[in-house]
């Protein structure tokens, strides 16, 4: 029998999105947890041991290697005192 993941829900992707807008939304995520861990001082690998993750998947998923689905962005930035707002707006060029 295979090994079980002390993490099951490390192993379920959430569905990818393919579009331009989604990919940079993506990537800006990453950015934003990347530089709220610098503001507050605090190392990826002391992030990952507060989530009980390890050092190699907590850097793939700030660096794009590895999905960073948004229920750990949340928990990432909970611990920088952070949290995730999304908010709608209207697209100039469709106005036109």
């Amino acid at each position: 029998m295979g090994r079980r993941s002390r993490h099951p829900r490390l192993h379920q992707r959430e569905p990818r999105m393919t579009n331009t807008q989604s990919s940079i939304a993506e990537k800006e995520l990453r950015v934003q947890v990347t530089a709220a861990l610098m503001l507050r001082g605090i190392s990826q690998a002391e992030a990952a041991r507060r989530l009980g993750l390890s050092n190699k998947h907590l850097n793939q998923m700030i660096t794009g290697r590895a999905p960073l689905p948004l229920h750990w962005a949340e928990r990432i930035l909970a611990l920088t005192g952070m949290r995730i707002v999304i908010g709608l707006r209207h697209d100039i060029e469709e106005q036109r």
